[in-house]
């Protein structure tokens, strides 16, 4: 083989396989029948049209799901659900999921954070205790808006006013998106990395 193809191979390769683990992680957060079924039980009216409506069901889920871990391995609606109960990502998978059956374009945020208030690097994702928080963004009206996972919203922000408010999150606070959550709890199998 030459060299020009083992290069386009070597640059290739890790193109390939992000945008496979990309597309496959989407497929398996697309709504099935039963988990919209599950939505319309516990949620009610799960037609978003504008803003408004999504805030009100965010606002809900955050009052019906209670901030504490669910024992299943994985998350999946039939256990937050059942149990009434989750963390931040939990809240997250309802909420994306509802959003990508009205149509609307998601993207995860991966937030990270130093408890003494120095600036976090990109090596403290390893480093266990770090916290760590998972929101989304969605985008409306032509522009990508995050949404709350663990707090009622009142008004659609983008991921800057919220990251430099400091209210839900310190000011110290980095981002990746396109990553929902590095312990792979996600999407399952665990081993595939969270990316989309």
């Amino acid at each position: 083989m030459n060299l020009i193809a083992k290069l386009f191979i070597i640059i290739a390769l890790p193109f390939i396989a992000y945008f496979s683990i990309k597309a496959w992680n989407l497929s398996q957060i697309e709504p099935s029948a039963h988990e919209l079924e599950l939505l319309k039980k516990n949620l009610g009216d799960i037609k978003v049209a504008n803003a408004s409506d999504l805030l009100k069901i965010q606002n809900k889920l955050v009052g019906y799901i209670k901030q504490e871990q669910i024992s299943d391995s994985y998350v999946s609606l039939d256990s937050i659900f059942k149990y009434r109960k989750g963390f931040c990502y939990d809240r997250s998978l309802v909420l994306q999921k509802l959003c990508i059956y009205n149509g609307y374009q998601v993207r995860p945020v991966f937030l990270y954070f130093r408890i003494d208030s120095t600036q976090a690097s990109i090596f403290d994702l390893v480093k266990k205790g770090i916290p760590t928080h998972n929101i989304f963004e969605v985008k409306m009206y032509g522009k990508w808006y995050m949404v709350q996972t663990n707090k009622k919203q009142e008004k659609m922000k983008t991921l800057d006013e919220y990251l430099s408010s400091g209210i839900s999150v310190p000011k110290n606070t980095r981002y990746i998106r396109h990553l929902n959550n590095r312990n792979g709890r996600f999407i399952a199998p665990s081993f595939i990395p969270d990316i989309y």
